[in-house]
């Protein structure tokens, strides 16, 4: 028998995930949708063009679409990889994407390889043009404990040739810091001031970082021909993360339209999804704003039919190659990746976990995604029934066993509009098509029951009430799971939405070496009324030069310059 496992959520995670599963009509309910409507764009930034394995890349996301409609509402996520040249993901992660763009963190693995990498970030719509339109940002990565280079063999799909475009530095943005020389994990205050004409017209960003491990250009790709496909394959997500995939006949491998499909959230009763396959057999789930990686369970359903359910990958997986030189250190950087690769080490040994403690959840502390049930019947307060038909019977009249051509069914005792739907029947939130599994289970392995005893609709579906069966150790109760049916681990957005502090890591008084190469970052730089901004932040251990760099964005034609100024840690 198979089983499910707990998984361990946050009750905050939990809350945010009882809401309905589905796409906004007006695209979902579309076979198909033309890709001369509009073209999105994305500019990336990050914090420094340096790194080592193990590192986080703090970077900005700038958005931008033709379509002239500052309110209009189209992507609403951005996926972000770190790449080799040939395209092959080292990390992967999804952002939530607002109309100006996002920003956030993404961890360099461990194991990664000393050689030039690229930050790539595209949106789902995105994926219905050529590659070379997504964002990429070239960044370099050493190794401490590895001293091979990164090397590797493609097959070319999409050739991807990218140049670098120069910043021009802004003389009307200024920069200043209260000293020159600071001593080490010492306060620097900096003033930003500018005279720009329109200073709202632009964004701002700021980072302070080692001299050298930045550079001033951003990637742009060589105009190319490319044919681009009429009709789309991907549909913008509207309203965020979406899942989707298709419904296909076993046998014959043809789509199959009208399949019910439910997508349930394991062990927990906070999410559950219901779609109705479209006449390519295609479906889509609709997730909320939530982090990490959960298990989830889906089923597909329509009459006997033998299904298979095929998920669409969720990261783009054509493969591309950009043209790149190979991987040497200049000379004038030389001397700071040695001191990069020691530093590396010593973050190591002294690392400070700085994560949020996952609690394991009893379901009694849960959402359901149908709310508040009407009624909740604890298999406790009964003497214990040896069938749970019988249970039902004797305590629970709301609703009631029909036998259909020797098939059982859940029916409503009272009438309801959708009177002649289906019962949703399920057991630990995994909905089930054959009841016969249902009245099998033991109602010594239930904790209680559930009931809605009037009508439902999720997504597309309607059903005359819902009644879930809560199993007391969260096994289904031994119930067999329905055919048709798969496991399969999502990764929801990247749990990185932290403001970057550095006292969140080091204090004055800390043993712990201080190593950081970026003593401050923000992406989004807000001035006062004087178009001024006054900044705090601390110096580290590390001795040597430091630039303050603000990038100028402007929010109109992606034009970027920007201002700087050094300081010493002596």
């Amino acid at each position: 028998m198979k089983k499910i496992f707990t998984t361990v959520v946050t009750s905050i995670i939990i809350a945010l995930l009882a809401v309905n599963a589905q796409m906004p009509a007006d695209l979902s309910k579309q076979n198909t949708i033309s890709t001369s409507i509009l073209q999105e764009q994305v500019v990336l930034n990050t914090d420094r063009n340096l790194y080592a394995a193990s590192e986080p890349i703090r970077f900005m996301a700038t958005y931008f679409n033709n379509s002239g409609d500052k309110d209009l509402d189209w992507s609403k996520v951005l996926y972000v990889e770190l790449i080799r040249p040939d395209g092959v993901a080292q990390a992967q992660g999804k952002y939530t994407l607002g109309k100006q763009g996002t920003s956030g963190t993404i961890v360099i693995p461990s194991k990664t390889l000393s050689g030039t990498y690229y930050l790539k970030a595209y949106t789902k719509w995105m994926r219905n043009f050529p590659v070379d339109q997504y964002a990429y940002k070239k960044i370099k990565v050493v190794n401490a404990t590895n001293f091979n280079v990164s090397s590797f063999e493609t097959e070319v799909e999409e050739g991807i040739n990218l140049t670098d475009e120069t910043w021009e530095e802004n003389n009307q943005v200024i920069l200043s810091t209260d000293k020159e020389i600071y001593a080490q994990r010492e306060g620097v205050k900096l003033i930003i001031s500018q005279s720009l004409q329109t200073p709202e017209e632009f964004d701002y960003q700021v980072s302070v970082i080692k001299k050298g491990t930045k550079k001033f250009t951003s990637l742009t790709p060589v105009a190319q021909q490319k044919q681009v496909a009429k009709q789309a394959a991907y549909l913008p997500e509207i309203s965020g993360l979406t899942l989707s995939g298709q419904v296909v006949a076993t046998n014959s491998r043809e789509a199959v339209s009208g399949a019910d499909v439910h997508l349930s959230l394991l062990n927990h009763q906070s999410y559950f999804g219901s779609f109705k396959s479209k006449n390519d057999g295609s479906f889509y789930f609709n997730f909320p704003l939530s982090n990490d990686e959960y298990d989830f369970f889906i089923s597909a359903h329509k009459d006997n039919m033998e299904l298979n359910i095929k998920l669409d990958n969720d990261f783009c997986q054509r493969k591309v190659n950009i043209e790149t030189e190979a991987f040497s250190i200049l000379p004038e950087e030389k001397e700071l990746i040695e001191q990069l690769i020691v530093d590396a080490q010593l973050n190591k040994i002294y690392e400070k976990e700085l994560t949020r403690k996952k609690e394991n959840l009893e379901d009694t502390t849960t959402i359901s995604f149908y709310g508040t049930p009407k009624r909740v019947v604890l298999m406790s307060d009964y003497i214990e029934l040896p069938a749970l038909e019988e249970f039902l019977l004797e305590i629970i009249p709301e609703v009631y066993v029909n036998y259909n051509k020797g098939i059982p069914e859940i029916k409503p005792s009272k009438f309801s509009t959708f009177q002649n739907y289906p019962f949703l029947v399920m057991v630990d939130n995994i909905p089930l098509t054959n009841i016969s599994e249902f009245l099998n289970a033991k109602p010594k392995d239930l904790d209680r029951i559930e009931l809605i005893d009037k009508s439902y609709i999720i997504g597309d579906m309607k059903y005359s009430g819902v009644i879930n069966a809560i199993s007391k150790e969260r096994d289904m109760a031994s119930v067999e799971l329905p055919e048709n049916s798969m496991f399969f681990n999502f990764q929801l957005y990247a749990n990185d939405k932290e403001p970057f502090n550095a006292s969140d890591y080091f204090s004055d008084n800390s043993q712990i070496p201080d190593r950081r190469y970026c003593l401050y970052w923000n992406p989004y730089l807000d001035l006062n009324s004087e178009n001024k901004a006054e900044i705090d932040f601390s110096t580290s251990d590390l001795k040597g030069t430091y630039e303050v760099v603000v990038k100028i964005i402007s929010k109109y034609n992606r034009k970027v310059s920007y201002a700087i100024t050094e300081f010493s840690v002596e």
